[in-house]
């Protein structure tokens, strides 16, 4: 920093200027000032950090202009700076009013500018306070106002799986424009209905959210978070919200937060969480981000909001219990048909395609995490567990905490996860949903036990009314060697192919009838 020029102006015979001058290095230098090239001697140098700042307090005016420099020394050599001029100039002491007059309005100017500038600075003042308490009226009221809007559409963003056979076709008639892929080719059969163009629209949106280079973090002031809980986990909770989109339309999100008890630990898994969700991106088999709040307290992760709810509720409630004793069927009766469920398994199998090509692990694949929306669109759910493999390809755990054991692979069971232990998983999924969402591996007890039947060979049975083609898949996400495993690509090509196959019968699924009757297989 180079001292600059600078005018004296006597007034009551003395004036104080201040010259300053910085410069860094290493060794530190040392700053030295040079008066017309002369060492300066007698007047005040005081040094801060790297800022040197020569005081001069002067009585009279100077016969010439002395030009004032620093220089800057140290063992590897000296810089000198560049020259600053003093100028003096005499301000005149009036003796009279009419010497005053005289001289013109400069003393009346030097008089009333700070008592304008004063005046000026106080109303902008003034006016700052009332924008800013007319700003948290208007955000209190609008809060308010939205939060009744959300009470009244309670119906549109409801999250409840209902054991009743409309809930199904609900689903089936709302059609979302999620189902048109370039993960799929067959011509999807579900029909559309009036009803569903917002959701529709809410979906096109989210899609045009989704550009390069964007910033993720969302005004605080467009989002309306209810009370009515969706979820939770070990440490964050999860609610519904409405979150103001910029063209004045509402869209129904899913809003992570922290519990009370919440600590650091807790909140960087939920930052990790919300970093894995921008790197993941969007994809119509992911339940994707809308943004977040991290500027202000509490942190927010805002994701879309899937109506159906979670697969493993959606194939539970499609069971048709039987109301007499019936005789033992090889098929199983549901209010879902067999190319419903293989949609399904294919749209699981498409989001996590998407998550390989991210080199992220989702580690926690299962029914319960995969959430079913409009068209039956299967979107796979809760990053909580997710990690970013892309520097060797496995994570291996090192923390405490509840593992979600019976769909972990072998090698999972021993800390490491990969791509491939979530293809494991993702047998294990087709199991559940070939059997409408049974617990596997029932009569199981414990982790070790579980470990030890796997490494002697055992796998999950097949079902009655699975065919041997499709548990032949199951089989193959099973091998022991990860390397032996498929990838999700090319699970989804095989997937692909057998839903194309109209006159093969994968799944012996017998619909039932409205009433929900029919008979089911009690050893499932």
């Amino acid at each position: 920093m180079h001292p600059q020029d600078s005018t004296v102006k006597l007034q009551s015979g003395t004036a104080v200027v201040a010259l300053k001058c910085a410069a860094e290095g290493f060794p530190p230098p040392v700053i030295i000032w040079l008066r017309n090239n002369s060492t300066v001697v007698n007047d005040s140098v005081t040094s801060n950090g790297s800022v040197s700042t020569l005081n001069l307090v002067l009585h009279t005016i100077k016969e010439e202009n002395p030009n004032y420099m620093c220089v800057a020394t140290n063992t590897m050599g000296r810089t000198y700076s560049s020259e600053a001029a003093l100028t003096f100039a005499e301000i005149p002491t009036p003796k009279s009013l009419s010497t005053l007059k005289a001289s013109g309005d400069d003393g009346m100017s030097q008089l009333l500018w700070p008592s304008i500038i004063v005046g000026i600075v106080a109303v902008l003042v003034v006016v700052m306070i009332v924008i800013v308490l007319k700003q948290k009226w208007w955000m209190r009221a609008n809060s308010q106002r939205n939060l009744e809007l959300v009470k009244t559409q309670q119906e549109f963003i409801e999250l409840k799986i209902r054991n009743d056979p409309e809930f199904i076709n609900q689903l089936r008639i709302s059609q979302s424009t999620s189902t048109i892929s370039t993960d799929s080719t067959q011509e999807s059969t579900l029909s559309t209905t009036d009803g569903q163009e917002e959701a529709i629209d809410n979906e096109l949106y989210l899609q045009g959210m989704d550009t390069e280079n964007r910033n993720w973090e969302i005004p605080r002031n467009r989002l309306v978070i209810t009370e009515e809980k969706l979820g939770g986990g070990e440490f964050g909770i999860v609610t519904k919200g409405v979150y103001l989109r910029t063209d004045g339309n509402q869209l129904p999100v899913a809003v992570k937060r922290l519990k009370e008890n919440a600590d650091q630990q807790d909140r960087i898994a939920l930052i990790r969480e919300l970093s894995i969700l921008i790197h993941v991106g969007r994809h119509p088999n992911i339940v994707s981000l809308v943004g977040a709040c991290t500027f202000e307290e509490p942190l927010c992760v805002v994701v879309e909001l899937v109506s159906g709810g979670s697969l493993d509720k959606i194939l539970r409630s499609s069971h048709v219990q039987p109301e007499r004793d019936l005789p033992t069927y090889s098929n199983i009766w549901s209010r879902l048909t067999e190319r419903e469920l293989l949609k399904i398994a294919l749209d699981v199998a498409n989001g996590m395609k998407h998550l390989e090509s991210k080199k992220c692990a989702h580690r926690d694949l299962a029914s319960r995490n995969v959430l079913v929306g409009g068209g039956l669109v299967a979107k796979v759910a809760d990053f909580g567990m997710s990690r970013d493999i892309s520097r060797d390809g496995h994570y291996i755990k090192t923390t405490q905490g509840r593992i979600p054991w019976l769909w972990m692979s072998i090698e999972a069971l021993k800390g490491i996860s990969t791509i491939k232990g979530d293809v494991w998983s993702f047998g294990v999924v087709l199991w559940e949903i070939v059997t409408l969402g049974e617990l596997p591996y029932r009569g199981v007890t414990g982790l070790v036990e579980l470990h030890e039947l796997l490494l002697e060979g055992a796998r999950l049975e097949k079902p009655a009314h699975c065919s041997e083609e499709f548990y032949d898949v199951m089989l193959k996400c099973w091998q022991h060697s990860p390397d032996n495993r498929p990838s999700f690509e090319e699970l989804s090509v095989i997937l692909r192919q057998i839903l194309e196959e109209q006159e093969r019968t994968y799944i012996n699924i017998t619909l039932a009838d409205e009433h929900g009757t029919g008979p089911f297989d009690t050893r499932l």
